[in-house]
C-alpha cells in the first residue's frame, strides 16, 4: 500500500511531498527542512539502520539501503515527475515480483534507486530516528538520553505514541 500511496501522491498537484509511515511522527517543526534539499535533489531519504536487501548481486555493497518510512520527493518539474513515477513503478514491480529473500520493500527500493537516474539526498539519521536500533544510537551515546535533536521519530512501537 505504501508504494501505491506514493504513486498517487506523485501525481497530485503538490510540487514537494513528504511521505511518513503511520508509525513515524514529527518531533520538531525543523523537520520541514527536509524540503530544502529538494531544490537540488529529486528524493530525500535516510539510510536504514537495519539491512534487508544486501543479498542482491547487481547492486554494489557500497550502495546504501534506505529506510522507506520517511521519504521526501519533488515532482516540481516534468523531468522530476517522470523520474519519480518511473522509480515508484519499478519499485512496485520489483516488490510484487518477490524475488527477494525477505518480504520488506527496502531491498527492492535499494535496487531501484541504484538503477535509477533519481538524484538522492541522504538525510541524517535524525530525520528517521529509530530508538532502540543500535546503529541509530551509535553515532553519539549522549543522543540516547537527550533526544531534543530528533526531528522525525520512527519507533515501530505503538506504545511510544502515548509518551509525553
Amino acid at each position: 500500500y505504501k508504494i501505491l500511496s506514493m504513486l498517487e501522491m506523485a501525481q497530485s498537484d503538490y510540487d514537494q511531498i513528504l511521505f511518513l509511515d503511520t508509525d513515524a511522527y514529527f518531533k520538531s517543526k525543523a523537520a520541514l527542512g527536509v524540503f530544502d534539499v529538494l531544490c537540488n535533489f529529486d528524493i530525500a531519504i535516510a539510510q536504514s539502520p537495519v539491512l534487508h536487501g544486501f543479498d542482491e548481486r547487481d547492486v554494489p555493497h557500497s550502495f546504501p539501503e534506505y529506510n522507506s518510512g520517511v521519504i521526501a520527493f519533488s515532482v516540481a518539474t516534468c523531468s522530476q515527475t517522470k523520474k519519480i513515477l518511473t522509480l515508484f513503478q519499478q519499485w512496485l514491480s520489483a516488490y510484487t515480483d518477490r524475488n527477494f529473500k525477505k518480504l520488506t520493500d527496502q531491498g527492492p527500493l535499494r535496487r531501484c534507486l541504484y538503477n535509477s537516474s533519481v538524484r538522492i539526498a541522504t538525510l541524517p539519521f535524525v530525520y528517521n530516528y529509530r530508538d532502540g536500533i543500535e546503529s541509530s544510537a551509535i553515532f553519539n551515546k549522549r543522543f540516547t538520553t537527550d533526544k531534543k535533536w530528533v526531528l522525525i521519530e520512527h519507533p515501530h512501537d505503538p506504545a511510544r505514541f502515548n509518551e509525553k
